[in-house]
């Protein structure tokens, strides 16, 4: 289970919505979930990547980061459709 708790020393609360993608698994028959922003805060903690002052740029930075693998994964499929098939 993914950790949606508020981080030790968490000023602001961070949502625990999460986005189905677009992108399937490899059983085919699933999505990839992107993770919440108060899950993405909590790996950047974890990984020692926090800088402090991100707590308030969370939904933003969630919503390009998901923005980005979305744009990388229609690229991909326009490159098998057109070298692939």
């Amino acid at each position: 289970q993914p950790n949606q708790h508020p981080a030790p020393g968490q000023t602001m609360p961070l949502s625990t919505d999460r986005v189905e993608s677009t992108i399937p698994q490899a059983d085919g028959q699933t999505r990839w979930v992107y993770p919440s922003p108060q899950m993405f805060y909590n790996a950047l903690r974890r990984k020692n990547k926090s800088t402090g002052d991100e707590e308030a740029h969370m939904e933003a930075v969630v919503a390009i980061h998901n923005n980005m693998n979305e744009r990388t994964w229609n690229a991909i499929l326009e490159w098998e459709k057109r070298y692939c098939e």
